[in-house]
């Protein structure tokens, strides 16, 4: 009987020792991770943490063990925290949610994975939670979206500005006795013109001719005269002044003219701004 009994008090020793160095191990892996670990027992009090859980709350893990998130945390968060343990619960499975907690050095964001501890005793018994810190990355994006709105903004802004002053452009061009069209380079395409030559060409608004080439605006031959004209401003980038007498759909007219190269930044023309003055009015 004392054989028996002093054998079986030794493999309870081992027994004993390789349960303690298997949670020694256990707990060096746990503590040596950068993600945040912990337990919880189904009312919600903290079995085990790891040592980043101590460490970001600024806590002896003595003073969280055995307590709950109301103990530890502002209620706002372990309500919310409490409320993703339970849904984790009910649902048995695996569950993923974004937790934001304060911790010493300010709010931080985890992305968080729960999932309910079972045995075949006990059944559900207990939740784990390992959280990893994405406040970085919830920083980052939340940086591009405030961005993105500023751009957003800025564009409405001068979108805005552009069309106060597009539409002021147009009323003083459609205010000058003069006749002024916008021809584009590549195109030969009519992409502004004001009401007063619009009308000089037989069109009742500038809307109708905007869009219409040259050559659907004029006569073959007229057409072909200011193709060349173009030509000769686009190659030389210089503004081209003469006085011509041209008839056109409402009368023959006298006109002195200016074409003037409208260049980008690197100087190339893109289009050509035609100003018409009527020296000697309708002599139809």
């Amino acid at each position: 009987m004392k054989l028996a009994g002093f054998s079986l008090k030794l493999a309870v020793e081992k027994l004993s020792g390789a349960v303690q160095r298997s949670e020694a191990q256990l707990q060096a892996l746990l503590d040596n991770s950068p993600a945040v670990i912990y337990i919880k027992d189904l009312e919600g009090r903290y079995l085990l943490i790891n040592h980043q859980f101590a460490s970001l709350a600024g806590l002896n893990p003595e003073r969280v063990l055995g307590k709950t998130d109301y103990e530890v945390f502002p209620s706002a968060v372990a309500e919310t925290l409490q409320a993703n343990d339970r849904a984790a619960l009910v649902s048995g499975t695996p569950l993923e949610r974004e937790e934001r907690v304060p911790l010493q050095d300010g709010w931080h964001t985890y992305l968080t994975q729960k999932f309910p501890l079972s045995d075949s005793l006990r059944g559900i018994y207990a939740i784990c939670g390992i959280s990893t810190d994405i406040s970085e990355r919830v920083q980052i994006e939340t940086e591009r979206r405030q961005a993105e709105l500023e751009i957003q903004r800025l564009n409405q802004t001068l979108e805005a500005q552009v069309l106060k002053r597009t539409t002021e452009l147009e009323i003083l061009l459609n205010t000058l006795p003069d006749y002024v069209m916008v021809v584009e380079q590549a195109s030969m395409c009519i992409s502004f013109c004001n009401q007063r030559f619009a009308q000089a060409i037989g069109f009742a608004t500038r809307q109708n001719v905007q869009g219409k080439t040259i050559f659907e605006c004029f006569s073959a031959s007229y057409a072909q005269y200011l193709a060349q004209q173009n030509h000769q401003v686009f190659a030389s980038g210089q503004t081209l002044h003469l006085q011509e007498t041209v008839q056109l759909a409402t009368g023959t007219y006298h006109l002195d003219t200016y074409k003037v190269p409208l260049q980008t930044p690197t100087a190339r023309p893109i289009a050509i701004a035609a100003m018409r003055e009527n020296a000697c009015y309708d002599l139809g």
